[in-house]
């Protein structure tokens, strides 16, 4: 599956790497993984998404609406994605940001966006002294 799911701080911060053609079912299989480390993380649980390397995906809000039920989460806290720009990727992240009301942001680089994290969420600084 072209999408790794780990955690980049235990319990609180979900790291997750897209590379490659990702297809719906796989976007799917991801969710139900973030759902499980929601479920066993310590809110706020974050999710830091690294798209340097993604490839192609389904086009389509209303399916990404329905596959990334994790969005309505009660643990869930802020969505940092990083990578280069995308437009239609990046315009349909934002719709779907937007739809869900989800906290969401798009950087470029891994560093902006831990930064960006920690700015939101102090508890997290410990974790990432050497990023800010």
């Amino acid at each position: 599956m072209p999408i790794d799911i780990s955690w980049l701080v235990s319990d609180r911060v979900v790291y997750m790497r897209s590379y490659e053609d990702v297809t719906l079912d796989e976007t799917r299989q991801a969710n139900a993984q973030i759902i499980t480390m929601l479920d066993n993380g310590t809110p706020l649980v974050h999710v830091i998404i690294n798209q340097t390397e993604l490839g192609n995906f389904p086009i389509s809000v209303n399916e990404y609406r329905n596959v990334l039920t994790a969005m309505t989460h009660e643990s869930l806290g802020w969505i940092v994605v990083y990578g280069p720009a995308r437009p239609m990727a990046d315009f349909i992240a934002v719709m779907v940001a937007r739809l869900g009301r989800l906290k969401y942001r798009k950087l470029a680089l891994r560093a902006e966006a831990i930064q960006f994290l920690v700015q939101k969420d102090a508890s997290l600084k410990p974790h990432f002294d050497e990023v800010t």
